[in-house]
């Protein structure tokens, strides 16, 4: 899965950007687009961050290996919201004829929710990919939320790094996904070294920070340094 930070962009304009999108089917990595932080307010209204890079794994692959918290059979808490379902299924098409493959929306897992509210999926793709999706707490956006799509999780690309902002009157909240034997990751923010513990496989700090150089501490009392990601 991608490690590249994602930002905020409104349906229309991801949609806009991936229609005119002229590079090869199967790119290895797709350039973002990206809204400034003081630029246009998104808005209140569903508004979805999508961010669809890497290259897909062959049929067959296991996108859930090494995730725990997301290899468990389907209940009725796994079920995506409604709105969701509904505009993740706008981008699938769109996925699948970048060489991605389209979302399996009956494999959605639930794996953790925040304190805040804010609750994690994971999604598989017909290509063996892996994504992330978000719902943000009903507090600041009840229908909002977030998708990171990429390759599945690895020893050497072990988390995702995504951020965003619901609005000015919330805080950022950066997150991601972590392979199983992950602790924890630590990065500078606010002036001073953060820790943040894994739960479920995810990790999430909310606040400014740092993410461009991210410690990752495995079970085994060892680190690894990931600079943008790598």
């Amino acid at each position: 899965m991608s490690t590249q930070n994602a930002l905020a962009i409104s349906l229309d304009e991801l949609a806009t950007a991936l229609e005119i999108y002229a590079g090869p089917p199967r790119p290895r990595r797709r350039p973002v687009q990206r809204l400034s932080r003081r630029g246009r307010v998104v808005s209140a209204a569903a508004v979805l961050a999508v961010v669809v890079v890497g290259t897909a794994y062959a049929a067959g692959f296991n996108p859930f290996a090494g995730i725990s918290a997301a290899n468990h059979p389907a209940t009725s808490r796994d079920r995506l919201p409604a709105f969701l379902t509904a505009r993740l299924a706008e981008f699938s098409s769109t996925m699948e004829k970048m060489g991605h493959g389209h979302l399996l929306l009956k494999s959605a897992r639930s794996i953790t929710e925040l304190p805040s509210g804010m609750r994690f999926y994971t999604i598989a793709t017909s290509a063996g990919g892996l994504c992330l999706a978000t719902v943000n707490h009903p507090g600041a956006n009840a229908k909002g939320g977030g998708l990171e799509c990429g390759d599945s999780l690895s020893r050497s690309r072990p988390i995702t790094i995504a951020s965003e902002q619901v609005n000015h009157s919330t805080p950022r909240v950066s997150y991601g996904l972590a392979l199983d034997g992950v602790t924890a990751v630590s990065f500078r923010a606010g002036g001073a070294e953060r820790t943040v513990a894994v739960k479920d496989n995810v990790w999430a700090y909310e606040g400014q920070a740092n993410l461009r150089a991210i410690t990752v501490h495995w079970d085994n009392g060892s680190t690894q340094t990931l600079i943008d990601g790598r």
